[in-house]
């Protein structure tokens, strides 16, 4: 019952974010990147860069980033390689959820479901002022670390977050029944037909 209440307000804290950034999400980028699993929605074509990233064990594992900004708004995905160090599943998401936890004050943080992959999600307020809307998930052998920042003030980077989704290798999306999710998204269509309503 308790993670079916903390879904059910997260789907509306994330329905007011969609909301709120539905005015300047037009014309975004559809982006997919088969090769390392996911999909996801930039301002603009994003670049792609090689990075090293530091395992919970130490050692050093091979990543890359997706990056874009527009209008002082920063958009990353880093999606890192741990098929050499099988069994790090849990621990590597645990260590990227207290990294970004670390990045600032955690304004809210729900352990929600992507595509039927579980994983947390954040809301952080940054000590330079910007605000993060982040998603975490490990998928493909992969951890996957979904970052969009604006500056204080701005329009969340809601289009960014809620856009992400996984992909197989041939390039179908991950599928299953899942009550929960379902639930959240009837709750989620149910909080977005009354808004349209109250504009009526």
């Amino acid at each position: 019952m308790r993670f079916f209440v903390a879904s059910y307000v997260y789907a509306t804290f994330a329905l007011f974010l969609l909301m709120s950034g539905s005015a300047v999400a037009q014309d975004w980028v559809e982006f997919e990147h088969v090769e390392t699993g996911f999909n996801i929605n930039f301002p603009v074509e994003p670049a792609i860069d090689v990075v090293e990233y530091t395992s919970p064990t130490g050692e050093p594992l091979s990543a890359q980033t997706f990056y874009a900004e527009e209008d002082g708004a920063q958009y990353k995905v880093t999606v890192v390689d741990f098929s050499s160090l099988q069994g790090e599943q849990h621990i590597a998401v645990l260590q990227a959820a207290d990294a970004m936890r670390a990045s600032g004050e955690v304004i809210y943080e729900v352990f929600n479901d992507l595509d039927e992959v579980y994983g947390p999600q954040f809301y952080i307020a940054r000590a330079d002022g910007r605000e993060v809307l982040a998603t975490i998930v490990f998928f493909r052998e992969s951890l996957f670390i979904a970052e969009g920042s604006v500056p204080s003030g701005s329009v969340p980077p809601s289009q960014f977050q809620q856009s992400m989704g996984l992909v197989h290798a041939d390039g179908t999306r991950p599928t299953g029944v899942n009550a929960d999710r379902e639930a959240r998204q009837r709750a989620f269509e149910e909080a977005q037909q009354l808004l349209e309503q109250q504009a009526q």
